[in-house]
């Protein structure tokens, strides 16, 4: 075995060990209190008339996307939750190995392990990865990240800037645009609800911190773009994410990267 590959080995081993165990940590951890937690709140979302009465980041069951999104469930929550859960589990695990696939197994598996805690909620992150995977090409995408956490969605418009790339901006803008004012025509008062809550709404995250967190997402979207490096898409929406947690289902939208970079291979060197 040459050094070269008994480095390569070592780091395989390493991955699959350090993503085994934190997958068996977060399902020891959370699975015993019931799965869905984010998910849940999609599904309240689209049963109530009022889905921003307890937004609160970090809170159980707080909605915190656009009326758009919250329109969107209102079909989809007409079922149980266990209904809602399962097919959402399933459409995300789908999105996850899609965007992981280009990847070799040997790396796949430990990426897709560290999305365990992702899957276990339910959040969005696996469906934003796929908005950046199709965005990079049809920028249309990016209205949904937009739509549902805003300052994810930057990066992609920032990614449009700074390339000068003017029709995939008009398009991102134009469908965000159009997607909000159809939600706006019916159900404004939900829009009243959803403004102020991005204006008044409450987090633990320390201001100084998020403002440091935004400037490097800023910051590595700017870098991406100037330097045709497509795989800084899906880091600077990590960064730029509204609410970090502490659980790691938000690193879930690294997982992104392999697409990413797959569908737009002539932006990278």
């Amino acid at each position: 075995m040459t050094a070269r590959q008994l480095v390569r080995t070592t780091l395989v081993t390493l991955a699959w060990t350090v993503a085994g165990y934190l997958a068996f940590l977060n399902l020891q951890a959370y699975v015993p209190h019931g799965l869905g937690y984010d998910t849940h709140a999609y599904w309240l979302a689209g049963r109530s008339a009022h889905p921003y009465a307890h937004a609160v980041p970090g809170d159980r069951d707080a909605f915190l996307y656009s009326p758009a999104f919250a329109l969107a469930m209102r079909p989809l929550a007409v079922v149980p939750f266990g209904v809602f859960y399962g097919a959402w589990l399933a459409l995300e695990a789908a999105a996850l190995c899609w965007l992981t696939w280009p990847l070799p197994v040997r790396w796949r598996v430990p990426v897709l392990l560290m999305c365990v805690p992702e899957l276990i909620f339910g959040n969005v992150y696996g469906f934003l990865g796929v908005a950046a995977a199709l965005g990079v090409r049809r920028a249309g995408f990016w209205a949904f990240p937009a739509l549902t956490k805003v300052s994810s969605g930057a990066a992609g418009f920032v990614w449009f800037l700074v390339r000068r790339d003017r029709a995939a901006l008009l398009w991102a803008s134009a469908w965000t645009a159009g997607l909000a004012v159809l939600s706006a025509v019916l159900a404004p008062g939900l829009w009243h609800s959803y403004v102020d809550f991005l204006l008044h709404g409450q987090d633990d995250e320390p201001w100084w911190l998020r403002l440091l967190r935004f400037a490097l997402g800023l910051a590595v979207a700017v870098w991406g773009a100037r330097t045709r490096r497509a795989w800084t898409v899906p880091v600077a929406m990590l960064l730029l994410a509204p609410h970090l947690g502490l659980k790691l289902k938000d690193v879930a939208m690294l997982a992104a990267i392999p697409r990413v970079v797959r569908n737009a291979p002539t932006l990278d060197p």
